[in-house]
């Protein structure tokens, strides 16, 4: 639990659109009156590639994908508060024969059930063990992770989008 003090004018939440071809737009929602917000987008080596306004285009961007999952570092800034967020460029779609494709390639899901749980802390799990569960499993050729019946940690998911891996998020609708 943390508690944070904000202005009574501020960004409440975001929602970040990503396409393979640099396209960028975000969608925000504001509590109280609407901010006025400032972008700016880092590439992997910290070089400023967009500065302005949403919706924006980063030329040639280099896209994210499992095998090389380059993230660029938007940050947000609205009055006098600063948001960062890693971003990928990426396109996921299913192909005329059902073929899951990431950025119009076909990828085979070679994957593994995850519970955000700790043999001795329960479900307490720290940001060391995340990353050990990811390293096992990029150590043995898994690119996709299903998180099982709850959502898990959001520094987990944040983690599988730094390491590579795809994720498939289940929203606990048992059918069997």
């Amino acid at each position: 639990v943390y508690l944070i003090a904000r202005p009574e004018n501020h960004l409440r939440d975001f929602y970040i659109h990503t396409d393979n071809k640099g396209n960028i737009n975000i969608e925000t929602e504001f509590c109280g009156e609407k901010v006025t917000c400032d972008y700016t987008i880092f590439d992997g080596e910290n070089n400023i590639v967009y500065r302005g306004d949403m919706p924006a285009k980063i030329n040639s961007p280099t896209l994210w994908n499992a095998e090389h999952p380059y993230l660029y570092t938007l940050v947000i800034k609205c009055g006098d508060e600063y948001i960062a967020r890693k971003i990928g460029f990426r396109e996921i779609s299913v192909g005329e024969d059902a073929a899951f494709l990431v950025n119009g390639l076909p990828i085979k899901l070679k994957g593994v059930n995850r519970h955000d749980s700790h043999p001795n802390f329960g479900y307490t799990v720290t940001k060391e063990h995340m990353l050990n569960d990811i390293k096992l499993m990029k150590q043995n050729n898994i690119n996709c992770v299903r998180t099982a019946h709850y959502p898990n940690s959001p520094v987990f998911l944040e983690l599988c989008e730094e390491y590579g891996l795809y994720v498939v998020a289940e929203c606990d609708l048992e059918t069997h």
